[in-house]
């Protein structure tokens, strides 16, 4: 994927202070934001939650109309379940962290980004809740055009088969 862009960086910024600190910049405990950010299963309840509106001023598309920043909502979302930042891309993570290949091709047959945030919601669940941050972002921006969903899908599976552990590949 790309470098490092000022929206990764914004996008690591707001989940370090709203997900990763147990008190935001005003002193406020994030623990209940965190906790409806993991609950919402529709982007209006995400956008009822205040941690929410610090990470749209900071990488929404003014220009663009509500339904083109929905990616938004579902990263939020997901981010409420990442408990460490890992520099790895998605796919080396997920190998490493044995998501099961089925699990993992669930992922990647997403077609919509509500449907990658369901199926990321879920690996993360099962697995130690570390992702790339960057990947995320990208993913999450980018799932919308087809064009970039494959090279995504793409990039993800060969890393995941390029990392999966020899005696799993073999089964």
């Amino acid at each position: 994927m790309s470098e490092t862009s000022p929206r990764h960086e914004l996008v690591r910024q707001w989940w370090y202070e709203w997900i990763k600190q147990e008190r935001n910049h005003s002193g406020k405990k994030n623990s209940a934001d965190r906790a409806n950010l993991r609950r919402a299963k529709e982007p209006w309840e995400i956008v009822m939650i205040p941690a929410f509106h610090d990470l749209v001023l900071q990488v929404r598309d003014s220009s663009a109309g509500v339904e083109d920043n929905i990616w938004v909502c579902w990263l939020a979302h997901i981010l409420a379940w990442v408990e460490e930042n890992d520099p790895r891309s998605m796919g080396e993570i997920l190998a490493k962290a044995e998501v099961s290949e089925s699990r993992f091709k669930r992922l990647l047959q997403s077609q919509t980004v509500g449907e990658l945030a369901t199926q990321m919601q879920r690996i993360l669940q099962q697995s130690e809740h570390s992702a790339s941050i960057k990947d995320l972002v990208n993913a999450f921006c980018d799932w919308r055009s087809p064009q970039n969903r494959e090279k995504i899908r793409h990039t993800w599976a060969f890393a995941y088969y390029q990392h999966l552990p020899k005696n799993k590949e073999n089964k």
